[in-house]
């Protein structure tokens, strides 16, 4: 939306290159999933998800991994992408979804609690030391209606674009279990138990 912090930072950048008459090609994105690292901390020590959002609401989400792949395809191939605007939207979960998956990642019960967003932005500033203006912009996206700003057509845009399935929520948990406190055991020889790889976990868990 063009009436909000980011809208009205990016929006006029929009507007300018899309009047210059030049080539150009436009990837607006909702939050990153690695903004979940924030949590990292309170996962790994207390075994808990802190946010203000009802557990069971849904968040679209993008990734970093699948943001680069279509800017390079775009970067590779531009003539198939000229004067276009894409929305890239890797799916959605909810704070219960991300429980589950990092509960089987970790093989520890991870809980949520539901905080205030007083104390939600009082960790943006204070211990994430996000600066004010994004602090604000980020919590103002979180509450507003993404139905709105995101359709079904979105959420298969990055597989348009680069011929693969985007990245899923619980491939995301895998890849990054150290960041949730996951410590690799040390294997002497043998095969390795799945319990002992998130990556294979994963594979093992929903592989189906």
């Amino acid at each position: 939306a063009s009436d909000t912090i980011f809208g009205r930072q990016f929006m006029p950048l929009e507007e300018k290159i899309s009047s210059l008459g030049i080539p150009y090609t436009i990837i607006r994105l909702p939050m990153f999933l690695e903004n979940m690292f924030m949590h990292g901390q309170s996962v790994a020590k207390d075994k808990r998800i802190c946010d203000p959002r009802k557990p069971s609401e849904e968040i679209s989400f993008v990734t970093l991994e699948d943001v680069g792949k279509c800017a390079a395809e775009i970067l590779i191939n531009p003539s198939n992408h000229i004067n276009r605007t894409y929305k890239l939207v890797s799916g959605k979960f909810s704070m219960n979804d991300m429980s589950e998956s990092l509960s089987k990642i970790l093989h520890k019960k991870i809980a949520v609690k539901e905080t205030s967003w007083n104390q939600f932005r009082r960790h943006y500033l204070d211990d994430a030391k996000i600066p004010k203006w994004q602090a604000d912009g980020t919590i103002e996206w979180m509450k507003c209606d993404r139905k709105v700003w995101i359709s079904g057509e979105d959420q298969e845009t990055i597989k348009n674009i680069t011929g693969d399935n985007p990245v899923t929520l619980h491939q995301f948990v895998a890849q990054n279990a150290s960041v949730f406190g996951w410590k690799r055991p040390l294997i002497v020889g043998g095969d390795k138990d799945v319990r002992d790889d998130p990556i294979m976990q994963f594979r093992s868990v929903y592989a189906s």
